[in-house]
């Protein structure tokens, strides 16, 4: 059994929002950085620095999907109480 840090909101269409308390964020294979619409999600203290902060790509705002996990070159989460976090295994369903 796997141990989990956090849980990825997601629709039936397979489009990512947020965790449970935190927000999501993708690093894209071009470089760019991909989260959610912020009218979508709560924005957090964290997100917040690091959309004022980041500087090395474009800031895509757009559901990432699940589909295109293999795509990434990375991932991590953002919450006032873990700061920025990355992900290191996504575990989907039974997989």
């Amino acid at each position: 059994m796997s141990e989990s840090n956090e849980i990825i909101l997601s629709d039936g269409e397979g489009m990512l929002y947020e965790g449970l308390s935190s927000n999501f964020f993708v690093i894209r294979s071009d470089g760019s950085l991909q989260t959610a619409p912020k009218d979508s999600v709560l924005v957090g203290t964290v997100m917040k620095k690091v959309l004022n902060v980041w500087k090395y790509s474009e800031i895509i705002f757009k559901h990432p999907k699940i589909e295109e996990v293999d795509t990434w070159k990375g991932a991590f989460i953002t919450s006032t109480s873990r700061l920025i976090l990355p992900i290191h295994c996504i575990i989907v369903g039974d997989r």
